[in-house]
């Protein structure tokens, strides 16, 4: 996802409401944090990678520009869970421009679900 003029400009340049809204956002689309990791750039920028089992989610932002780029990778079935977290997101960035792409990865793999995580089985 790529979120332009962000108007909460602010936001773009806070490690610790960034991993505020990136806790929150999970929580709000059901996803399961495993561990958050983020580091805060100098002069500025943040960059923020949750660790969640059903994969992972990454925010970039570059404050100078009203930029941030996000990624989210996941391995459950549908995509209510990830039209969720692009809600949130978008409603507390407040980008003036937003796209998205979507890509299937891992040709050839069947994934299941188990009771924690996700299993990539080959398919013949």
């Amino acid at each position: 996802m790529e979120f332009s003029d962000c108007r909460n400009t602010e936001l773009l340049d806070d490690l610790n409401k960034i991993e505020e809204l990136m806790r929150e956002g999970l929580k709000v689309a059901n996803f399961t944090l495993v561990q958050l990791f983020s580091h805060k750039f100098y002069p500025i920028g943040v960059t923020s990678v949750a660790i969640v089992s059903e994969s992972h989610v990454s925010i970039h932002t570059y404050p100078e520009t009203g930029h941030a780029s996000i990624d989210i990778f996941h391995c459950s079935d549908g995509s209510l869970q990830v039209l969720r977290l692009m809600d949130y997101l978008k409603l507390h960035f407040e980008p003036s421009q937003f796209s998205y792409a979507e890509a299937t990865r891992g040709r050839n793999l069947k994934v299941s679900t188990s009771t924690s995580a996700c299993l990539l089985q080959s398919v013949a």
